[in-house]
């Protein structure tokens, strides 16, 4: 060693919700792991120093819901004796996390460490590999500075290229927060120090049994050889912080031991290597006094394990449809009829949905065993409690605004409401029950009352009766209430093109005649848009006004078509063991890829407003697949309901679909990821992964002939390469070529060898939502744009 070292020991546990226990129980340990670090710190002799750090605030505000309180004064006591620190991170959070939830976590975790006399500014991770941009943000914004990050790099890898070493994280609206890029949350398993072992056994009488002598002569060698690489990577500080475990596990209490391991360290080795216990902001205080040149990156940081959430498609859709409605209900809920304690629940069960553990350790190797199939249902359940809130929530402003529930005699009057406050263009859809058709058989129209004027609409079955869709423009906050009137004439509902006895159209029309709308075998054409069908999916896609294929020919996929990965265990591997063998590759060496091959083509419906078009597939792995295809008449935009039948797989696969979009030279690739839209390999840190990304609302490419936007509400990740085994390659610079690379919308995968589901098997359906225009350019304004849209609101009253 070069010099003398002094090592902070960070005192804490990872917390890993439902991975090594029960949900609940987990929730359990940590309350008593903070009554065990307080009785610990009150028993402290002089000259003694005890300190346990607080991972997260989600331990802190169940200690605080469940004791009396004279523990909680105990707690407060230990925190302002130095001997407890809070930190403000709420848990180990994905990508999937609702932001504006996760600030009101800070914010309440920064109000309690006041009330404690704690300057609350620091935050730590551990595990997860990635944040995302927003995050960065989001802690500034409530006053985090220092952020202390633990990468496990299974499966993953941390930023930069380098370990232990800060940075400044420059935040979108260009403001900066302190990064220590540390090492493993366990390293100290690994490198010395490793938890103080003892236990107590009987013989005669109980006994206490310690390793601890031993301990240090080994540990030493293994920690001495650890700052040499450091060295070896010109590490520059006196101080080396390590995270250190009480047990080597995930939930793991606090160990008194430390104390007398720590003693009897410094007394043979403190000359060169000194341990201490610390507190982060302690560690973060003693860096910026030796800091010299802190680089400063700007930029993503994707996390690797976010696609982890591909196991659990179904419940992440609900999440996502959840937290949408969330984002609604917060915007028209002006008048606070929902009261503060249902909003913290729901917000509660989003991040706990959205934490980075999906389910039990085993999950992979025995998937049947009750332990895996409870925590994976107790997860989930954070999905649907979340979901069951907010549409209660949602149920209760709607009456207050006027909806007439379910009642006999009732009339058939609407109101649609525009929430937003900037003008949108949107379908209303209109909900008219089986039983009150026989009412219209004879005709009906639909007649807004204040104007008298009359609006086209088209029907589609559902299974309680039909839809009316109503394209409507509506002024900011403007509400139309819509009436549907008997009127004995045939429904618009009814055009048709031209009338074939046997419904196959297969004639080409005179463009002029009916007004250039044409359905074949080969192609459907709109007056915007003209799609040729290939053998895979949509191989011509012809914006008519520009002239141009949105169909990236120099890609060889089609928009649309299916992708199915399969890894076969050839080796008759353990499955976690299979699994592993991919390292930072979602697929392997010998990975099986399946291009889905279209069978048929189907109208299902046709009318003035849309036609919807069915395309079924022979696809590998599965009894059914359907892509639902509505193209609109009058509007230059595709919704894509894709339906699935997926055969239950234990080996490691994955389904993808092409999107091959061109949209001229110099074009860009924007995602948004929720508070930041972003450019894939330009918008990133140095050492970050380009495979795959989250993605909240859509994806937008823009280019110098067009522009198309895909909205994705139900599937939240991409993959920005062609599916094949590669080494992987890191953001190292902006990469125009990369970020222009095809994309493909990842919508399941059971990739992961521990807690992620092991079966992707059963029915599934997903929505996706195409437009395109010249004029979509500006990225922050066309995301803002068709969020907005979604705050269509349509709501059957009385006709009082």
């Amino acid at each position: 060693m070069k010099r003398n070292y002094t090592i902070k020991l960070i005192h804490t546990t990872h917390t890993d919700i439902g991975y090594t226990h029960r949900q609940e129980k987990i929730m359990n340990f940590h309350t008593e792991f903070l009554k065990q670090a307080i009785e610990i710190s009150e028993k402290l002799k002089e000259n003694e120093n005890f300190i346990w750090v607080c991972e997260n605030f989600w331990e802190v505000e169940n200690f605080i819901k469940s004791t009396d309180e004279i523990w909680k004064e105990r707690l407060i006591k230990a925190i302002k004796r130095g001997n407890i620190e809070l930190t403000a991170n709420y848990l180990n959070m994905s990508e999937l996390t609702d932001i504006p939830s996760f600030k009101n976590k800070i914010k309440k975790a920064k109000k309690f460490a006041k009330k404690c006399g704690q300057d609350m500014d620091t935050a730590m991770t551990a595990d997860i590999n990635g944040y995302g941009w927003s995050y960065a943000q989001a802690f500034y914004d409530e006053g985090i500075k220092y952020l202390f990050s633990c990468i496990h790099t299974h499966h993953g890898m941390y930023p930069l290229r380098k370990i232990q070493t800060p940075f400044y994280w420059k935040t979108p609206l260009g403001n900066k927060i302190l990064v220590w890029n540390g090492d493993h949350y366990m390293t100290t398993a690994s490198v010395g120090i490793n938890a103080p072992e003892v236990i107590w056994i009987k013989e005669k009488n109980w006994e206490l049994y310690s390793k601890i002598d031993q301990q240090i002569e080994n540990d030493y060698e293994k920690l001495e050889q650890y700052i040499n690489n450091l060295e070896k990577q010109n590490y520059e500080y006196s101080c080396i912080p390590l995270m250190t475990s009480g047990l080597e596990t995930d939930n793991a209490p606090p160990n008194p031991y430390f104390i007398e391991y720590i003693k009897k360290w410094n007394e043979k080795y403190g000359k060169s290597i000194k341990l201490e216990m610390s507190t982060l902001k302690g560690f973060f205080e003693n860096l910026k006094k030796e800091s010299k040149d802190i680089p400063t990156y700007s930029g993503d940081w994707p996390d690797w394990w976010t696609d982890g959430f591909g196991s659990l498609p179904d419940y992440t859709k609900m999440y996502r449809n959840a937290q949408a409605d969330y984002e609604l209900l917060k915007e028209i809920d002006k008048e606070n009829i929902i009261n503060e304690k249902t909003r913290e629940e729901i917000e509660e069960n989003l991040l706990l949905y959205s934490e980075h553990t999906c389910g039990y350790s085993a999950s992979i190797d025995n998937p049947s065993d009750e332990m895996v199939l409870f925590s994976e249902a107790r997860k989930n359940k954070y999905a649907l409690d979340a979901h069951i809130q907010v549409q209660k929530s949602l149920d209760k402003i709607l009456i207050q605004k006027g909806q007439q529930l379910l009642k006999t005699a009732q009339p058939l009057i609407y109101k649609v409401i525009n929430t937003s406050n900037q003008e949108i263009y949107e379908i209303a859809k209109l909900e008219i029950n089986y039983w009150e058709l026989r009412f219209l058989e004879k005709g009906y129209k639909i007649i807004e009352e204040k104007t008298n004027e009359e609006y086209d609409y088209q029907s589609e079955n559902f299974p309680r009766g039909i839809i009316l869709h109503v394209p409507l423009k509506l002024k900011p906050l403007e509400e139309k209430i819509l009436n549907i009137k008997l009127d004995k004439r045939q429904n618009s509902d009814y055009y048709k093109p031209i009338k074939l006895a046997d419904g196959i159209y297969d004639i080409d029309l005179n463009k002029q005649e009916y007004n250039t709308f044409q359905i074949t075998p080969e192609y459907i054409e709109t007056k915007y848009i003209k799609i040729i069908w290939g053998k895979h999916g949509i191989k011509n896609m012809i914006d008519k006004q520009t002239n141009t294929d949105l169909v990236d020919k120099t890609k060889n996929y089609e928009i649309l078509e299916p992708i199915y990965e399969i890894t076969p265990n050839e080796k008759k591997l353990i499955p976690s063991t299979h699994r592993r063998t991919f390292g930072r590759n979602r697929r392997y060496i010998n990975t099986q890829i399946n291009r889905g091959m279209i069978k048929s083509i189907d109208i299902l419906k046709d009318g003035n407003i849309f036609t919807e078009i069915s395309i079924k597939y022979d696809l590998k792995g599965f009894s059914y697949y359907e892509i639902n295809m509505i193209v609109y008449k009058n509007l230059k935009k595709i919704d894509i309901i894709l339906k699935m039948n997926k055969e239950s797989i234990w080996e490691p696969e994955s389904v993808l679909m092409a999107l091959p979009i061109n949209t001229g030279e110099n074009s860009e690739l924007w995602i948004n990821k929720g508070m930041v839209n972003l450019r894939p390999a330009i918008d990133q840190l140095p050492g970050t992964c380009m495979e795959y990304y989250y993605v909240k609302d859509g994806i937008l490419k823009i280019g110098s002939k067009n522009s198309v936007l895909i909205l994705t509400p139900d599937v939240p990740l991409i993959q920005l390469s062609k599916p094949k085994y590669k080494n992987i390659k890191l953001y190292e610079k902006p990469s125009i070529e990369k970020n222009q690379d095809i994309f493909f919308s990842w919508i399941m995968n059971n990739i992961w060898e521990t807690n992620f589901k092991a079966s992707l098997g059963g029915f599934h359906s997903f929505k996706y939502t195409i437009v395109w225009d010249d004029k979509l350019k500006n990225p922050d304004k066309i995301f803002k744009k068709f969020k907005k849209n979604r705050n269509m609101i349509t709501i059957r009253i009385n006709n009082n």
